[in-house]
């Protein structure tokens, strides 16, 4: 079947000089099995380029001119393809019976890849999830390369989403915080990358652990990736946040009778949330992707936190270069899954000595975390008060929207985030 699809798409190039304008968006030269019809695709892409008319002449004499044409067969080999020619007007179905072979054989591929890796005593299983998970989104990129759309197909669709934001609000995912999230124009959208970033102990894990609290308490579905706490301490903190109790309270079990009540209550609440932890250490992004993708099939997924960018692994010759490679790899992760991923990051400890407020040049190792990321939070300790800090959290880089500042405040003793309200010294609520 394959063999005989491709005679079929090639011979269809021959008699219809628009025959490769229709399937040049659909294939590739490596979907192609023979080296005659790589030869002659490649052929028929150069006069394409060229303006030329594509025809069994026209076609000949581009191999011969670049000396593949002996080594096929000769002419002879080329008329063949003409030989009980299918309807041209089926091209496109011709071509996608020649993706779908192709495709097979990639998998098949990977799977013998992957049976021959998996009895190799070197190496992890994790490491082997991603390099499959990897290879297979590779297989999807090949299969989607020809997925144009007409610009009126993309306006109906984009007036749809209007209409429905009209109906129903903004579609992106809420943070939690209606200063903030007024800012967002109502929330970081499926497929992007947020990026959270300031000084050590500002606040950005209570930042990303009160998103992802909010997200819950909606009911949606969250994948928190912990890569600097246990997952243990992080519920801790969950729990402080939740009740108001005092984290040294939680850790050393200094609780009144009424303190257990709300401890008891937020269990409750926690065991209703649909929020899994991965505490594995130093994960890279590859492995990331694959344990959110088998999450998202197993429980299915609306929201990734990474807590955080730079305890990520990756490859690169110097830390701005890994740094760089793990802000693609989120990016990546959020388009794949269609969902929001929320990362925090670190930003240059030049802000200690300066005690000013941070610019996007500040984040550290590496620019192109700005160039990745869709929405980019910095925050800045303004005034404190007893036992609670005003923080200016700046959206510094909004790729569909506006920027903005406002101010929220960071009780540290609970590590609970809360709206600012009324004057610096004023009492938060």
């Amino acid at each position: 079947m394959s063999a005989s699809a491709e005679r079929a798409v090639l011979g269809a190039l021959l008699a219809d000089p628009l025959a490769f304008a229709r399937v040049e968006p659909i294939l590739d030269e490596q979907h192609f099995n023979t080296n005659l019809g790589r030869a002659c695709w490649r052929g028929a892409g150069r006069l394409a380029r060229a303006g030329t008319p594509i025809d069994f002449i026209t076609l000949t004499a581009e191999l011969e001119r670049t000396g593949d044409l002996a080594a096929l067969g000769g002419v002879l080999a080329v008329a063949e393809l003409a030989d009980g020619l299918a309807d041209p007007a089926n091209v496109e179905h011709y071509a996608g019976l020649v993706l779908n072979a192709a495709t097979k054989r990639e998998l098949s591929d990977v799977a013998r890849w992957l049976a021959d890796a998996a009895i190799r005593p070197e190496g992890g299983a994790e490491d082997l999830v991603g390099e499959a998970a990897a290879r297979l989104t590779a297989i999807v990129g090949h299969r989607e390369r020809g997925n144009a759309e007409k610009v009126a197909s993309v306006a109906e669709r984009v007036i749809r989403k209007i209409e429905r934001r009209r109906n129903e609000g903004p579609e992106g995912l809420a943070l939690g915080w209606p200063d903030l999230d007024r800012i967002l124009a109502g929330g970081i959208e499926p497929g992007a990358l947020a990026i959270v970033a300031a000084r050590p102990g500002v606040g950005k894990s209570a930042l990303l652990g009160g998103t992802a609290l909010h997200a819950c308490e909606r009911g949606e579905r969250v994948l928190f990736f912990s890569l600097e706490m246990p997952g243990e301490q992080v519920t801790q903190r969950l729990l402080a946040t939740m009740t108001r109790i005092p984290l040294v309270n939680l850790r050393y079990g200094t609780l009144e009778a009424d303190d257990w009540q709300r401890v008891a209550w937020a269990q409750d609440k926690l065991a209703g949330y649909r929020l899994a932890f991965d505490d594995t250490p130093a994960l890279s992004t590859d492995q990331i992707l694959a344990r959110a993708r088998r999450h998202a099939l197993s429980q299915g997924l609306d929201l990734v936190v990474v807590d955080y960018l730079g305890k990520c692994s990756s490859r690169g010759t110097n830390r701005t270069e890994a740094v760089g490679a793990i802000a693609r790899g989120l990016k990546d992760a959020a388009r794949a899954l269609n969902v929001p991923v929320i990362a925090a990051a670190q930003l240059s400890r030049l802000n200690v000595r300066e005690d000013r407020a941070p610019t996007l040049s500040d984040l550290r190792d590496s620019g192109e975390i700005e160039q990745e990321a869709d929405a980019v939070i910095l925050m800045h300790p303004l005034s404190d008060g007893a036992g609670w800090r005003a923080v200016n959290v700046e959206l510094a880089k909004h790729r569909n929207g506006p920027t903005g500042f406002c101010k929220l405040v960071f009780t540290g003793g609970i590590v609970r985030f809360s709206d600012y309200r009324g004057a610096p010294n004023g009492k938060p609520t």
